[in-house]
């Protein structure tokens, strides 16, 4: 069995866009940002940690074949689509977007403060998929020293993918087109956790360091 290999990436070492409204930092290449080195990561094509300012956002625009989802971190993001959806998402939302075939969206910073969140973006296993939304909530106390899976492939475990029309919501963890598992927890300091990957070829950690 071979041993897994570690390899640190600092959070300066990742690209970083200031525009003032939004400032942000990517994890692979995207938009100004090429690194030939940091493409993508199996089927990981984003990581970006995106702080928008208030009153301000990603205007209507378009995507297919991605499965986006955004996790907030602080404050609340408000999401539109050409689905039909229209969600105020808080700290500890998840919402994942299957374009597939296509969609439009816009997300902005909701009320009159900044909205802190991570958008990623995966690859799907299966093209020209019907697009579809879901969202679920996985409160501080859930995570509180503890994975919690947020996303799994939808031919996983626990994972309920086929909601009736207009029911974006459930339990359990988002439901991805991917082999992408993701899980969160909030560790208090001195805390440590361990997880059984198997079968797992890759592993992506982010750290997100916060004052509480």
């Amino acid at each position: 069995m071979s041993e897994i290999k570690v390899v640190p990436r600092l959070s300066q070492d990742r690209g970083h866009a200031n525009h003032e409204w939004l400032k942000t930092f990517h994890t692979f290449s995207f938009a100004s940002y090429q690194d030939s080195t940091h493409e993508k990561y199996g089927s990981l094509r984003v990581i970006n940690e995106d702080r928008v300012a208030a009153g301000t956002g990603f205007g209507t625009h378009s995507h297919k074949e991605f499965e986006i989802f955004s996790y907030v971190v602080d404050g609340e993001l408000q999401h539109n689509d050409s689905m039909k959806n229209v969600e105020v998402l808080k700290r500890g939302d998840i919402q994942l977007t299957s374009a597939g075939t296509g969609i439009s969206h816009s997300e902005k910073a909701h009320g009159n403060k900044p909205v802190h969140f991570l958008q990623i973006w995966s690859l799907p296993s299966v093209p020209r998929l019907q697009p579809k939304y879901f969202t679920r909530h996985f409160s501080d106390e859930e995570k509180k020293d503890t994975w919690v899976r947020v996303v799994a492939p939808v031919d996983a475990e626990g994972v309920q993918k086929d909601l009736r029309e207009g029911n974006r919501q459930g339990e359990g963890p988002a439901p991805v087109q991917s082999p992408l598992t993701m899980y969160a927890t909030l560790l208090s300091q001195g805390t440590s956790l361990s997880q059984a990957m198997k079968g797992t070829k890759r592993i992506c950690a982010c750290c997100d360091e916060e004052r509480v």
